[in-house]
């Protein structure tokens, strides 16, 4: 089933930027109502934010993400 929805040009930026390059957005909100850190509620608290706040989550998720990547290649290569 799909369920079609409206947004502002403005959320639909803020949403797009939180998207993985490889997900879909129906795997975006998926992804953020399964977790524990990045639910649904976050989400919509993101829209109220402003998009130098925005950018500045971006950065902060995307260098915790590199930290995670490196940290997991390290353990790997230890193991190897």
């Amino acid at each position: 089933m799909v369920k079609t929805i409206t947004i502002t040009e403005n959320a639909y930026e803020k949403i797009n930027a939180m998207k993985r390059r490889d997900e879909s957005f129906s795997e975006l909100f998926g992804r953020l109502a399964e977790t524990g850190k990045g639910n649904v509620k976050e989400l919509f608290g993101l829209l109220k934010k402003s998009e130098a706040e925005i950018a500045t989550e971006r950065k902060r998720w995307v260098e915790a993400r590199k930290r995670l990547s490196k940290g997991l290649a390290e353990s790997i290569n230890a193991r190897a």
